[in-house]
């Protein structure tokens, strides 16, 4: 251990108690770039750590579009014990079914980016990855939102996913809209789908209640 960092009294920034503040924390923090950060008594940083489930890094989440959608649920499946919870817009649940279902003029060019679901040994490690599949890692909520017209990722991949998540008892939220396509492109239903998102993580990943 360096010599720079020497045990010292500091006031916690919760309790306002005066606590020791040890030379093996003092590097953590400096090695983490938490220099400028308050720092918490032992006792109110296991409190902070129950109310985030279990982790005191636990205060993310993660969402994307499209490929990105993916990338949501494929960080869930993967990281819901460092997630609160995940957003995914027009995302692919299962690389099978997309490839299936999606536009017959865009199939080719997506099998060339992703892989060929016709080759057996491809499908294998295409179900492999696909989160649909490993849904029951899943263990934070969900929101889910998706255009019923949707010619690139299709309006299944997002039903499928909502319901496995919901057979599996998880929290998963589910926003439709009838008239959009890969994306919401009309200003009312981008603007509902914004103050939706923000009404989810702050429920979700702050911890507050709606605004009404």
């Amino acid at each position: 251990m360096s010599n720079r960092f020497e045990d010292k009294i500091i006031q916690c920034r919760d309790c306002k108690m005066d606590f020791t503040f040890t030379a093996s924390d003092q590097e953590f923090y400096f090695s983490k770039s938490f220099t400028n950060d308050p720092v918490r008594c032992k006792s109110c940083r296991q409190r902070r750590k129950q109310e985030l489930g279990g982790s005191s890094d636990r205060s993310s989440g993660y969402g994307g579009g499209s490929y990105g959608g993916y990338m949501t649920l494929a960080s869930l499946v993967h990281f819901s014990d460092r997630l609160r919870c995940g957003v995914d817009v027009v995302g692919i649940s299962n690389f099978v079914t997309f490839l299936t279902n999606t536009q017959e003029y865009r199939r080719d060019l997506r099998r060339v980016e992703y892989g060929d679901e016709r080759d057996p040994r491809m499908r294998a490690h295409l179900e492999k990855i696909s989160p649909l599949n490993q849904v029951d890692r899943i263990r934070v909520p969900l929101m889910v939102v998706q255009g019923k017209n949707d010619p690139r990722v299709p309006l299944s991949e997002a039903e499928q996913m909502v319901q496995a998540v919901r057979a599996q008892g998880q929290t998963c939220a589910y926003l439709m809209a009838k008239d959009e396509g890969h994306g919401f492109a009309k200003k009312p239903n981008a603007d509902f789908q914004f103050l939706s998102t923000i009404q989810f993580l702050q429920e979700h990943l702050l911890g507050r209640e709606s605004v009404r």
